[in-house]
């Protein structure tokens, strides 16, 4: 209680004039002591200030790469109506044909990335799952999820395994990270179906272009 007294006593914070800058500074009879802890405090304070903004920018990526398959669809299927559209009214477009067919090459190619990125995704989430069950360390977690802020939890834990904080942190870590590889599994099988779904579209697009085109050579 008497050292917090002191650090309360000493500490100094202030924020510069017109401007964002914020200074801290410690005063003590050593100098190199009052550095530092202004140093340290300086450093926890950048630190939290870090880990805000990443939580901040993550969950507004989550955000928009959860809209990503919405908008997809939406331009699949607004695409598709046109071309139904063609197909109804018996409209031959040599020139739509051949962009169909190319359209329909490079779909091949997304759904198959997407499929291998599906599948790396699924394959972590279970490794994921098999160290949770084997009750696998934290770094070893952390290693598989690939998440520093998990890796930074691990290394404080080591030093303080009694934290109960610590710990909750971690689990939430865990499961924030697991929750968001699955929604990424989520989100690919969504594109899948919608490329595919596009893909059929075209396909029927071609080869009834295709039969017109034949017909008319053949008058």
């Amino acid at each position: 209680a008497a050292e917090l007294k002191a650090l309360r006593k000493g500490m100094r914070v202030g924020q510069e004039l017109r401007s964002r800058v914020i200074s801290i500074g410690f005063t003590d009879p050593d100098p190199t002591r009052a550095a530092m802890v202004a140093n340290t405090f300086a450093r926890l304070y950048i630190d939290d200030l870090a880990k805000r903004r990443q939580a901040a920018d993550r969950l507004e990526l989550t955000s928009i790469v959860a809209a990503l398959p919405g908008v997809q669809r939406d331009l699949a299927a607004a695409t598709d109506r046109l071309e139904k559209y063609r197909l109804s009214h018996g409209a031959v477009d040599q020139g739509a044909a051949d962009n169909a067919a190319k359209e329909t090459a490079e779909l091949s190619q997304q759904i198959s990335l997407s499929k291998a990125d599906l599948s790396a995704t699924e394959s972590r989430l279970q490794h994921i799952q098999e160290l949770r069950k084997e009750g696998a360390s934290v770094a070893s977690l952390a290693q598989a999820i690939r998440s520093p802020a998990l890796a930074d939890l691990a290394a404080r834990q080591a030093n303080d395994t009694a934290d109960k904080n610590l710990s909750d942190a971690i689990n939430r870590e865990i499961e924030q990270e697991t929750a968001r590889l699955a929604a990424e599994a989520s989100i690919y099988r969504a594109q899948i179906a919608a490329l595919e779904s596009r893909k059929n579209v075209l396909d029927a697009v071609v080869a009834d272009t295709a039969g017109r085109l034949s017909g008319l050579r053949a008058l």
